[in-house]
């Protein structure tokens, strides 16, 4: 199933919505539905630090630009050195800046759909979670006792960051609850489903029953609702709903260890590699059509950048500012 649409239809940002105009710049790229662009190094106007990078989903009307600054983390060890750090965030909506920040961050995670945005901000003994929508919640995950001396030892304080594996928080839709898990070496711990709220221990989650021994390596994961989870390993994609297991779907021989990411587009899943790209249903993870590069990679550019707007697929296509576009509106529900 091959159709093009020929159009000059990259993307841009404009008055907080992002819409067709010209090809990306070389700083840019899509990520599972997120326009980032960095090393912008540039004023922008209501904001009083220089910013580096900007992101925005293609369904959100927030903007979030960041600084990244030199951190010395010297402290953590004599072969930590000096890397980019972001360390401070401003969140513009239609326009309108509606929440600033200054730390220590380490994740900016949209929601499917781009409604609800999450940002991580740690601390000496503490890490917050700053949620956005339609309103700002902040909710704090407690390391550590609290003591008289916290206050002047996190004035001082400077963390070190775990180079063995990554603690991941995925936010929902709704901004409610969140999937959290840590990778290391591959996915070695419980994913569980959390609401947001200011806690100590994982009281308040649910571990989704997962069987790690048969489905193969991890690789991406959304929360879509609450109860509504979609995991994706490299020989199969799954959904689960209130942590039990809906449906799940193996790849076909040909696209096996292919694909390393996915997202949600409405009713659809569409899973992305760098030379392949498929779409499921989210009902019932029916395969609904797929496409791959190899032996075409002359015409075609990675997938790595695909996106969804419109009810269309749209692609680069190689040596041009042309794109190819996919109609999917007859999958659409």
């Amino acid at each position: 199933m091959k159709m093009f649409i020929n159009t000059a239809l990259l993307l841009i940002v404009m008055n907080s919505q992002v819409s067709y105009s010209q090809e990306l710049e070389p700083n840019e790229y899509i990520n599972k539905q997120a326009l980032v662009k960095f090393d912008v190094n540039q004023k922008v106007e209501g904001i009083d630090f220089k910013v580096t990078n900007i992101y925005q989903h293609l369904s959100s009307k927030f903007i979030v630009y960041t600084a990244k600054k030199a951190f010395d983390a010297s402290h953590c060890g004599p072969d930590r050195g000096i890397f980019q750090l972001t360390q401070e965030i401003a969140v513009k909506r239609q326009g309108k800046l509606i929440w600033h920040g200054i730390g220590y961050f380490e994740a900016i995670e949209f929601s499917p759909n781009g409604n609800s945005l999450q940002i991580q901000r740690r601390h000496f003994n503490r890490t917050e979670n700053i949620v956005i929508n339609e309103s700002i919640k902040t909710f704090e995950w407690k390391y550590l006792n609290d003591n008289k001396q916290s206050k002047v030892i996190e004035k001082e304080w400077k963390p070190c960051f775990n180079y063995e594996g990554i603690d991941i928080q995925k936010v929902s839709n709704s901004g409610s609850h969140f999937l959290s898990f840590y990778i290391h070496d591959g996915l070695e711990t419980p994913i569980k489903v959390c609401p947001f709220s200011d806690i100590i221990d994982n009281k308040l989650c649910s571990d989704l029953s997962i069987n790690f021994e048969n489905i193969g390596e991890f690789r991406e994961s959304q929360i879509v609702n609450s109860d509504e989870v979609y995991l994706l390993f490299n020989n199969v994609i799954q959904r689960y709903r209130a942590s039990h297991l809906l449906w799940s779907t193996p790849f076909s021989i040909d696209v096996k260890n292919k694909f390393y990411q996915f997202y949600i587009y409405k009713n659809l899943v569409i899973t992305q590699g760098t030379n392949h790209i498929a779409i499921f249903s989210t009902e019932n993870g029916k395969l609904l059509w797929q496409r791959s590069r190899v032996g075409e990679e002359s015409v075609v550019q990675t997938f790595d950048s695909v996106y969804a707007l419109n009810n269309r697929l749209i692609f680069q296509l190689e040596g041009t500012t042309i794109d190819g576009a996919v109609d999917i509106s007859q999958f659409i529900k």
